[in-house]
């Protein structure tokens, strides 16, 4: 699981670095609450933590675990004497299905969980392989648009509209 906490910078640029810093240490205090004792927890940087969950036989745990953790991140955390509220957006991949090695399953959590911020933060998404074309089929009109501007390929038209409105 790749767990990202929503609007984390807002908390950080508002009531500064000390409560930023003791709401991570909080949040890993409460994901660490929602995993069994062989289950890892690490924060990777930032407002960023991943879970790795052994020996779990079906989806049903896993979609326990992150609900869990979902719930236990968007309670109110009292910090500095200041009531702080925050979720999580979560993305999963799985062994060996969405990856053989750490980097690809971190990758692919990690697209897993740009597509829960994308459905509105605060959820879980699995990650699927219609996410990684997706992502490869942007960077590739990504590297075509700049290839084009480079090379004054893209022309620009405009129209004067002689029409008034009322």
């Amino acid at each position: 699981m790749f767990i990202d906490l929503d609007h984390f910078k807002e908390v950080n640029d508002t009531l500064g670095h000390d409560v930023g810093d003791a709401l991570l240490i909080e949040s890993a205090k409460r994901i660490k609450q929602c995993v069994r004792e062989v289950d890892s927890v690490a924060r990777l940087g930032g407002d960023e933590f991943i879970v790795i969950l052994t020996g779990v036989e079906n989806g049903a745990g896993i979609d326990r675990v992150a609900q869990q953790i979902m719930q236990q991140l968007s309670l109110p955390f009292s910090l500095a004497q200041q009531v702080v509220h925050i979720s999580a957006s979560i993305g999963i991949s799985l062994y060996p299905d969405d990856g053989l090695n750490i980097e690809s399953l971190m990758k692919n959590s990690d697209q897993a969980m740009y597509r829960s911020k994308a459905q509105g933060r605060n959820c879980y998404q699995y990650f699927t392989q219609s996410m990684l074309a997706t992502a490869q089929a942007r960077m590739a009109l990504i590297h075509v648009m700049r290839s084009s501007t480079t090379n004054s390929l893209f022309i620009i038209h405009y129209s004067l509209s002689t029409h008034s409105q009322p």
